[in-house]
Order: C-alpha cells, then structure tokens, then sequence
C-alpha cells in the first residue's frame, strides 16, 4: 500500500516577520489577544540573619488585539525588550489591556509596593 499522505510543511512566517525574535512576539501577543493570563514575580530578601521570599500574582486581560495592532507594535521595537512581549506601560498596554487584578508595579517588572513593605516589615522585625 502506499504510504500514508504527510501533513504539509507551516507555511513560512510573513516576510515581514522575517526575524525569529519578532515573529516569536507577534505569536505571543497573538496568543494573549483576548485572553487572561498571569504575571508571577517573586523577590528574594536575603539578610545576615534569614532569608524570606515574597511572591506577587497580578491577572492581566487583554482585549482582542487586531493583528494591524500587534504588528504596529512590534514596528515600534517596543516588544523586543519585554518578557511576555509587551509592556504594560508601552501603547500595546494602554490600548490593548482591559484590565488588572493585582500590583500595576509587578506587570511593569517589580512589585515595588510588595518590595517596600517587605523591606519595613525586615527592619522593624516583623518577619
């Protein structure tokens, strides 16, 4: 018998996202377009006496992103340094994030309020 028909190739990505790294974002932010998804951070504090781990969750909904948006984006060369592909603060954000659930700070990169509270609570002995 003959064998079995392959599946074909994927088709290349558009020539305009030529570059692994974009086509990557573009396929993140295609991912996250209408979606929820969660931002985990967690912050070692580390003194002669002990060591305690903080963690922080914020859920993170985006609209639905057109890909005229995602590409506009990445255009822009904002996404090339974000982990998850975008930034909170960069227009993708602005435009494309319905809404938060949790430390604004910990999307943009550090929970600083989890940070500055953990800080106090280790000079005042209350950890």
């Amino acid at each position: 018998p003959p064998p079995p028909p392959q599946s074909p190739p994927p088709p290349p990505p558009p020539t305009h996202l030529h570059n692994t790294t974009l086509f990557r974002s573009f396929n993140t932010l295609k991912a996250l377009s209408g979606a929820e998804h969660e931002v985990i951070t967690s912050v070692c504090f580390t003194t002669t006496g002990q060591q305690v781990v903080k963690h922080s969750i914020t859920r993170v909904k985006f609209a639905p992103l057109t890909e005229q948006m995602i590409q506009h984006y990445i255009d822009s060369g904002q996404a090339m340094d974000k982990a998850g592909a975008y930034g909170i603060q960069d227009w993708i954000g602005l435009v494309g994030v319905e809404g938060i659930s949790g430390s604004y700070t910990n999307v943009v990169g550090l929970p600083t309020e989890l940070v500055y509270k953990t800080l106090i609570d280790l000079t005042q002995s209350k950890i």
